[in-house]
């Protein structure tokens, strides 16, 4: 694994960390990948919900 974003890949592929999410709201959420910290984040102008890229999985 080279970088951060095919190290996700594979953690996504192998089931490991989620491929989708949505939020409290059912709106899909993108994933946001920077030097802070990786999240999922709700872009619907309404909720702007966040949630970390590990809550809800095998790595929390």
């Amino acid at each position: 694994v080279h970088d951060k974003a095919s190290s996700i890949l594979f953690l996504q592929q192998h089931g490991i960390i989620h491929a989708v999410r949505q939020c409290a709201n059912n709106h899909n959420m993108i994933l946001s990948l920077n030097n802070r910290q990786d999240r999922w984040r709700c872009h619907h102008a309404n909720c702007r919900h966040d949630i970390p890229i590990r809550q809800g999985t095998r790595l929390q």
